[in-house]
């Protein structure tokens, strides 16, 4: 019996070119796998599954977001924080990221939260800080003392 018109009739060719993803594995991974590979790396590490600002403790992965201009992972509610003051967030799984990007989030080029919390808040009263549950008000009020007004900044 013919095939109902709406089937094709012979394989039509593929549209998209083969990636290097199917290839063979003789070929170097590409520039963004490597910068995906390391991103997680940093992401993993103990002190950059703590958000730097209200001290929420991520267990499984480490946080999903970077604040960009200054180098930190943070939870979602922070990321909301310093989003309302314009400073750009990415996210780990759903942006892309040069490996110079990337770099600049390690410790050791000033990146990552422990280098953060050594800089802007270098001189912040012990109770001073935002809890978890903070409310986003609160949050927003720290994120724009704490980087806009850089009322607790130490020696970069």
């Amino acid at each position: 019996p013919p095939l109902p018109s709406f089937l094709p009739r012979k394989p039509s060719p593929n549209p998209f070119p083969p990636s290097h993803h199917q290839s063979s594995g003789d070929m170097a991974p590409p520039a963004g796998d490597a910068a995906e590979k390391e991103l997680q790396r940093l992401r993993r590490l103990p002190e950059n599954r703590i958000c730097p600002n209200c001290s929420k403790k991520d267990t499984m992965f480490g946080f999903s977001a970077i604040c960009v201009p200054f180098k930190t992972f943070v939870c979602s509610d922070c990321k909301s924080a310093h989003q309302a003051f314009s400073h750009r967030c990415k996210s780990v799984t759903m942006s892309n990221w040069t490996m110079e990007e990337v770099l600049a989030l390690d410790d050791r080029n000033g990146g990552g939260n422990r280098a953060a919390q050594e800089r802007w808040l270098a001189n912040l009263p012990e109770n001073a800080r935002p809890r978890p549950d903070s409310p986003q008000d609160i949050l927003k009020q720290f994120v724009n003392r704490a980087y806009n007004e850089r009322a607790w900044e130490g020696t970069p």
